[in-house]
């Protein structure tokens, strides 16, 4: 009754309360507007986060495949034929099984632990940069020699993962972490074949007579040059391969290339092997094997 004869009987008091109504209606109306102003806000600032984001990708993933094209821009190598060097079969992981594999050149990935490793060494000569790499596969606490009598291959993360491994799988990071320092794929290769020790595969580099000076084969010359994978110190040199009880047979890989050895080009690779030579053509990983190997490099002089 009261509100009924105040508003009839005191219009300033209906003004009042109108008003009053208003303000909180339009004060309300600008706390709606100032909370879509801060969603809004918000929701720009993340577009520009994710676009900023999106944009760093973009240009990290440019680089990745600027890299990669100047790593494919590479003229394959006129001593590989098309013939199919030695295929390994991959081993699988916690099990007695593999897989055979119809691309060489697929297992020499390096992890993303070897690429930042070895970033820094790629400001360095080549001959640092493969000694760094050697010290590394060599050093006991990286990889201890395991054999394998089955002669599956390794991809490097396993080898990484497990820390054993046999003759190939030392080979194989060996060669990934060249590809992950900067080490062009027409100077390092995975060669398979029979030594004197057995057969074998172990890593050739071919230095130039600089590289093989400061690597401590002085006054040996230029030329393909053996980095064994299976020692557990770093010898007085790497040994040259012309003149070596190393031969290749199966040919050779890394990750761009692989094939046989053209007859032609052979004798670059040190020639043909003794048929008197222990083994057949299936890798020998027996701890005599490695014995026998690291005896010989450690007498290096």
């Amino acid at each position: 009754m009261f509100d009924f004869l105040r508003k009839l009987f005191c219009p300033a008091f209906n003004d009042a309360d109108e008003l009053r109504e208003r303000v909180a209606s339009l004060n309300q109306q600008l706390t709606d507007v100032k909370e879509r102003l801060r969603i809004e806000e918000s929701m720009h600032s993340t577009t520009n986060q994710n676009l900023a984001d999106a944009l760093h990708d973009v240009a990290r993933l440019r680089a990745v495949l600027d890299e990669q094209d100047a790593e494919y821009d590479v003229k394959k190598p006129v001593f590989i034929s098309e013939k199919p060097p030695y295929l390994p079969a991959i081993a699988v992981p916690d099990s007695k099984d593999s897989v055979q594999v119809f691309d060489a050149t697929a297992i020499y990935l390096p992890t993303d632990r070897d690429k930042k490793e070895t970033a820094a060494l790629k400001a360095l000569p080549k001959a640092e940069r493969l000694k760094a790499i050697w010290q590394s596969i060599i050093t006991p606490a990286s990889l201890v020699y395991v054999a394998d009598d089955r002669d599956h291959w390794q991809t490097p993360y396993s080898t990484r993962f497990r820390r054993k491994g046999d003759c190939e799988d030392g080979t194989v990071w060996f060669i990934a972490k060249c590809r992950a320092a900067g080490i062009s794929p027409l100077e390092v290769f995975n060669a398979v074949g029979p030594s004197k020790f057995g057969y074998h595969s172990y890593p050739i580099v071919w230095l130039s007579s600089e590289d093989a000076d400061v690597l401590g084969a002085k006054g040996e010359g230029d030329g393909w040059y053996i980095f064994e994978s299976t020692l557990d110190a770093l010898p007085s040199k790497p040994l040259k391969l012309d003149g070596a009880p190393y031969w290749i047979d199966n040919g050779l890989a890394n990750w761009l290339f692989a094939g046989q050895i053209l007859p032609a080009f052979m004798d670059e690779f040190n020639g043909k092997a003794p048929a008197s030579l222990p083994g057949d053509q299936y890798i020998d990983n027996s701890v005599d094997k490695i014995r026998k190997i690291r005896k010989y490099h450690a007498e290096l002089v």
